[in-house]
Protein backbone atom coordinates (compact mmCIF):
# COMPACT_ATOMS: atom_id res chain seq x y z
CA UNK A 1 0.00 0.00 0.00
CA UNK A 2 1.31 3.45 -0.91
CA UNK A 3 1.82 6.04 1.76
CA UNK A 4 -0.05 9.32 1.47
CA UNK A 5 3.22 11.07 0.60
CA UNK A 6 3.66 8.84 -2.46
CA UNK A 7 0.15 9.40 -3.77
CA UNK A 8 -0.83 12.00 -6.30
CA UNK A 9 -3.70 14.43 -6.00
CA UNK A 10 -5.69 15.94 -8.86
CA UNK A 11 -5.45 19.73 -8.85
CA UNK A 12 -7.47 22.32 -10.73
CA UNK A 13 -5.29 25.33 -11.55
CA UNK A 14 -6.92 28.73 -12.10
CA UNK A 15 -6.23 32.44 -11.82
CA UNK A 16 -7.76 35.15 -9.68
CA UNK A 17 -5.48 37.86 -11.03
CA UNK A 18 -3.40 38.24 -14.17
CA UNK A 19 -0.34 36.26 -13.14
CA UNK A 20 -0.86 34.30 -9.91
CA UNK A 21 -1.84 30.62 -10.13
CA UNK A 22 -4.08 29.03 -7.52
CA UNK A 23 -5.28 25.45 -7.11
CA UNK A 24 -7.84 23.35 -5.30
CA UNK A 25 -8.08 19.57 -5.12
CA UNK A 26 -10.36 17.98 -7.70
CA UNK A 27 -12.10 15.82 -5.07
CA UNK A 28 -14.01 18.93 -3.94
CA UNK A 29 -15.16 19.87 -7.43
CA UNK A 30 -18.51 18.88 -8.91
CA UNK A 31 -18.27 20.77 -12.19
CA UNK A 32 -16.66 23.67 -13.98
CA UNK A 33 -19.12 25.78 -15.94
CA UNK A 34 -19.11 29.08 -17.84
CA UNK A 35 -20.43 32.07 -15.93
CA UNK A 36 -23.94 31.46 -14.62
CA UNK A 37 -26.83 33.90 -14.68
CA UNK A 38 -26.94 35.48 -11.23
CA UNK A 39 -29.68 36.88 -9.05
CA UNK A 40 -28.45 39.46 -6.54
CA UNK A 41 -29.11 38.80 -2.85
CA UNK A 42 -29.95 41.88 -0.77
CA UNK A 43 -27.93 41.94 2.44
CA UNK A 44 -25.56 39.14 1.35
CA UNK A 45 -21.88 39.08 2.20
CA UNK A 46 -19.97 41.40 -0.19
CA UNK A 47 -18.08 38.42 -1.67
CA UNK A 48 -21.30 36.70 -2.75
CA UNK A 49 -22.03 37.81 -6.30
CA UNK A 50 -25.53 36.31 -6.19
CA UNK A 51 -27.32 33.00 -6.51
CA UNK A 52 -27.52 30.86 -9.61
CA UNK A 53 -29.85 28.08 -10.62
CA UNK A 54 -27.72 24.98 -11.02
CA UNK A 55 -29.25 21.53 -11.55
CA UNK A 56 -32.46 22.52 -9.75
CA UNK A 57 -30.55 24.06 -6.85
CA UNK A 58 -30.12 27.69 -5.89
CA UNK A 59 -26.41 27.98 -5.18
CA UNK A 60 -24.44 30.99 -3.95
CA UNK A 61 -21.67 32.17 -6.27
CA UNK A 62 -18.69 33.65 -4.43
CA UNK A 63 -16.12 35.90 -6.07
CA UNK A 64 -13.11 33.79 -5.04
CA UNK A 65 -10.63 36.57 -5.73
CA UNK A 66 -12.47 39.10 -3.59
CA UNK A 67 -12.90 36.51 -0.83
CA UNK A 68 -9.13 36.08 -0.52
CA UNK A 69 -8.16 39.74 -0.90
CA UNK A 70 -7.88 40.40 -4.64
CA UNK A 71 -9.98 43.03 -6.47
CA UNK A 72 -13.53 41.95 -7.23
CA UNK A 73 -14.58 40.75 -10.67
CA UNK A 74 -16.40 43.66 -12.34
CA UNK A 75 -19.85 42.84 -13.72
CA UNK A 76 -18.55 43.68 -17.20
CA UNK A 77 -15.93 40.89 -16.94
CA UNK A 78 -18.07 38.23 -15.26
CA UNK A 79 -19.34 36.79 -18.57
CA UNK A 80 -15.73 35.79 -19.41
CA UNK A 81 -15.22 33.99 -16.09
CA UNK A 82 -15.76 30.38 -15.09
CA UNK A 83 -17.58 29.05 -12.05
CA UNK A 84 -16.09 26.15 -10.11
CA UNK A 85 -19.01 24.34 -8.47
CA UNK A 86 -17.79 22.66 -5.30
CA UNK A 87 -19.26 20.25 -2.80
CA UNK A 88 -17.62 20.99 0.55
CA UNK A 89 -18.96 20.28 4.02
CA UNK A 90 -22.28 19.21 2.47
CA UNK A 91 -22.67 22.65 0.84
CA UNK A 92 -22.83 23.19 -2.90
CA UNK A 93 -21.16 26.52 -3.64
CA UNK A 94 -19.94 28.17 -6.84
CA UNK A 95 -16.68 30.11 -7.00
CA UNK A 96 -16.19 32.64 -9.80
CA UNK A 97 -12.59 32.69 -11.08
CA UNK A 98 -11.01 34.65 -13.91
CA UNK A 99 -9.57 31.74 -15.92
CA UNK A 100 -9.20 27.99 -15.70
CA UNK A 101 -5.64 26.98 -16.55
CA UNK A 102 -5.71 23.17 -16.45
CA UNK A 103 -6.34 20.05 -14.41
CA UNK A 104 -3.22 18.18 -13.44
CA UNK A 105 -1.70 15.78 -10.96
CA UNK A 106 0.54 16.73 -8.06
CA UNK A 107 2.51 14.45 -5.79
CA UNK A 108 1.95 15.17 -2.09
CA UNK A 109 5.74 15.43 -1.65
CA UNK A 110 5.77 18.48 -3.94
CA UNK A 111 3.38 20.43 -1.71
CA UNK A 112 5.05 22.62 0.91
CA UNK A 113 3.19 23.99 3.93
CA UNK A 114 2.05 27.59 3.79
CA UNK A 115 4.59 29.90 5.45
CA UNK A 116 3.98 30.22 9.20
CA UNK A 117 4.35 34.00 8.89
CA UNK A 118 0.92 34.09 7.21
CA UNK A 119 -0.72 33.35 10.55
CA UNK A 120 -3.95 31.46 11.15
CA UNK A 121 -6.18 33.59 8.94
CA UNK A 122 -4.54 32.70 5.61
CA UNK A 123 -6.65 31.00 2.97
CA UNK A 124 -3.78 28.69 1.96
CA UNK A 125 -3.24 25.04 2.76
CA UNK A 126 0.10 24.91 0.98
CA UNK A 127 2.22 25.99 -1.95
CA UNK A 128 3.99 24.20 -4.78
CA UNK A 129 6.00 25.01 -7.88
CA UNK A 130 4.78 24.04 -11.33
CA UNK A 131 6.70 24.90 -14.49
CA UNK A 132 8.77 27.41 -12.49
CA UNK A 133 5.60 29.17 -11.26
CA UNK A 134 4.43 29.39 -7.68
CA UNK A 135 0.99 27.81 -7.14
CA UNK A 136 -1.00 28.61 -4.00
CA UNK A 137 -3.37 25.89 -2.80
CA UNK A 138 -6.54 27.47 -1.46
CA UNK A 139 -8.47 26.19 1.54
CA UNK A 140 -12.00 26.20 0.11
CA UNK A 141 -13.60 25.22 3.42
CA UNK A 142 -11.94 28.18 5.15
CA UNK A 143 -13.20 30.57 2.46
CA UNK A 144 -16.74 29.17 2.82
CA UNK A 145 -16.60 29.45 6.60
CA UNK A 146 -15.47 33.09 6.48
CA UNK A 147 -18.16 34.09 4.00
CA UNK A 148 -20.95 31.96 5.43
CA UNK A 149 -20.45 33.02 9.02
CA UNK A 150 -22.07 36.37 8.23
CA UNK A 151 -24.35 35.26 5.38
CA UNK A 152 -26.10 31.96 5.99
CA UNK A 153 -27.87 30.85 9.10
CA UNK A 154 -28.12 27.26 7.98
CA UNK A 155 -26.43 26.74 4.64
CA UNK A 156 -27.30 23.06 4.44
CA UNK A 157 -30.99 23.95 4.67
CA UNK A 158 -30.72 26.75 2.12
CA UNK A 159 -28.49 24.88 -0.32
CA UNK A 160 -29.22 21.13 -0.17
CA UNK A 161 -27.10 18.72 -2.18
CA UNK A 162 -28.69 16.88 -5.09
CA UNK A 163 -27.21 13.68 -6.44
CA UNK A 164 -26.64 13.29 -10.19
CA UNK A 165 -27.48 9.64 -10.84
CA UNK A 166 -26.45 9.39 -14.47
CA UNK A 167 -24.39 11.27 -16.99
CA UNK A 168 -27.57 11.93 -19.02
CA UNK A 169 -28.54 14.46 -16.32
CA UNK A 170 -25.42 16.48 -17.09
CA UNK A 171 -25.68 19.45 -19.42
CA UNK A 172 -22.83 20.45 -21.72
CA UNK A 173 -20.19 21.22 -19.11
CA UNK A 174 -17.21 19.51 -17.56
CA UNK A 175 -18.45 16.98 -15.00
CA UNK A 176 -15.96 15.93 -12.39
CA UNK A 177 -16.86 12.39 -11.32
CA UNK A 178 -14.97 10.59 -8.63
Amino acid sequence: MKSKADQSQGMLLFTLSRNQLFAIGTLKIREIVPSLRLTKLPGAHPCIMGTASFRNLAIPVIDMGRAVGYPEIPESEYQNCSVIVTDCQRKVVGFAVRTIEKIGECNWREIMPAPATLGTKAFLTGIMHLDERLVQLLDVEFVISKVSRSSWTSATQLFPISIVKSSSQCESCLLMTQ
